[in-house]
Parts: C-alpha cells; sequence; structure tokens
C-alpha cells in the first residue's frame, strides 16, 4: 500500500484559492491544452467577480502562475505548488465551476500531465461539493470545505494503483475511502486554522476489511514529510505558503 504524492497535490489544487473571501465565478466546459512554453484554451462561459474572460484563451505557465490571456484581459492563478508550475505539457478535457459565498461546485472530466521528469500521469472526473451553512460571508475557501461540509470523489488516477477516493466532512468531521486493491476506509476530524494558514489532519483508525491498517498508513504518509507537510501520529499538518 502505497500513498502517492497526487493526494497532496489535489489538496495543494484546492489550498491555493483560499481568498479572503470566496469569489463568484461560473466557468462552463473549460478545456486546455498546453506544452511547454505554451497553448490554447477554450470556455463556454468564464466569468469571474463579474467580468467576463470570453470563450477564447493562450495558456502559459510561467514563475509559479498559470495565465489565461484573451484579447480583453488576462487572468491570473498565482502561487501554484511548484509540482505544477513546472509542468511540461496539459491537457484539460473539460472542467466546470461554480462558487460563491455559499457553495462551491467543482466537476472535471480528464486532466492529463507531464511533469518535469517527463513522467506522465492524469486525474479524472474529480467531484467536489462544498457548502456553507453558516450566516454572513465566508472567509475562506478551506473553511467553507473543511470547516464546514464537502463530498470530494475521484474515480481515478492515472499511473498508480489507488482508486476511487472520497473524502467527506461535516463540521470538521473527516470520514474517508479509497481502493488500492483493497478498500480502506477510516474516519478522523479535519481543520483550517486561517490565522495560521494550517490545515490538521486526524486519523484516528483506518481499516481494510477487518484488519487495522492505521499504522501502515502512518508509515506511508511519513514519508512524504517535507517544508509543508508534517506527520506525528495521529496527526498530519500541512502548512500553506
Amino acid at each position: 500500500m502505497r500513498a502517492p504524492k497526487q493526494i497532496f497535490l489535489l489538496f495543494c489544487i484546492l489550498s491555493m484559492g483560499a481568498f479572503a473571501q470566496v469569489p463568484q465565478i461560473e466557468i462552463e466546459n473549460f478545456q486546455a491544452n498546453y506544452v511547454q512554453p505554451n497553448g490554447s484554451g477554450s470556455a463556454n462561459t468564464f466569468v469571474y467577480e463579474g467580468l467576463d474572460y470570453g470563450n477564447s484563451f493562450e495558456v502559459d505557465l510561467q514563475a509559479g502562475e498559470l495565465v489565461l490571456s484573451t484579447e480583453q484581459d488576462e487572468f491570473r492563478l498565482s502561487s501554484l505548488p511548484s509540482q505544477v508550475s513546472d509542468w511540461k505539457s496539459l491537457n484539460i478535457e473539460k472542467v466546470d465551476l461554480k462558487s460563491n459565498s455559499n457553495f462551491i461546485e467543482l466537476r472535471s472530466e480528464r486532466i492529463e500531465y507531464t511533469d518535469i521528469e517527463d513522467k506522465e500521469g492524469y486525474i479524472s472526473k474529480i467531484s467536489i461539493d462544498c457548502e456553507n451553512q453558516s450566516k454572513g460571508i465566508l472567509e475562506s475557501v478551506l473553511d467553507m470545505c473543511l470547516n464546514q461540509k464537502m463530498t470530494f470523489y475521484v474515480p481515478f488516477i492515472g499511473g498508480v494503483s489507488l482508486n476511487n477516493i472520497n473524502i467527506w466532512t461535516d463540521k470538521n468531521k473527516l470520514n474517508f475511502s479509497l481502493k488500492n486493491g483493497v478498500w480502506i476506509k477510516g474516519y478522523g476530524t479535519i481543520f483550517y486554522e486561517e490565522a495560521n494558514k494550517l490545515i490538521r489532519v486526524r486519523i484516528d483508525k483506518a481499516k481494510a476489511g477487518f484488519l487495522n491498517v492505521t499504522g501502515r498508513v502512518f508509515s506511508e504518509l511519513k514519508g512524504l514529510e517535507n517544508d509543508y507537510v508534517k506527520v506525528n501520529r495521529p496527526w498530519v499538518e500541512i502548512s500553506l505558503p
């Protein structure tokens, strides 16, 4: 059983959009093809905070930013994880995204990439739903998804044996399941501490059938430690830049 770094990459992709307020976005059928140093993309709808960015884009990955340029304006997604900003190629089949201060809905088909080491991979059919059940304006995307409520599903990641990743959060409670030859299910708690820019995950138990595999899970996670990820059973802490 091996926990691939792609899981943490997914969390990084989610976490990099931690705005002071959740922006109002409507994106339908966004597609893109990028081969270093540039590429192109299109969308049926691409509206960010009331500004229509049109239907056709030039795509560029540069200095940690994803840049979508149109004749009218450009859209920059900053602070990309280095694993993403160094990709040599990227192909996005379809992404639909809607968000405001009360909810986030994300659907994607297939995302293919080639990394800096020429290793190919892909992520298919991401599905994320987060909702805010409290009153007032939500302070961040991660507060909505981790401290409030989220369902997250990825059926398959190419190049690794992991599939059917499911993560559910509800008022900081965490449940997850995934398949790695056998089904692994577990539970714990999850917190986003905005003041400290910190995601804290407590894994209380992971089981494969009747077998307790919590220790094996932490052994694999320990190998993923770096400047941003710290593992100290039962906690996993992810610091945001």
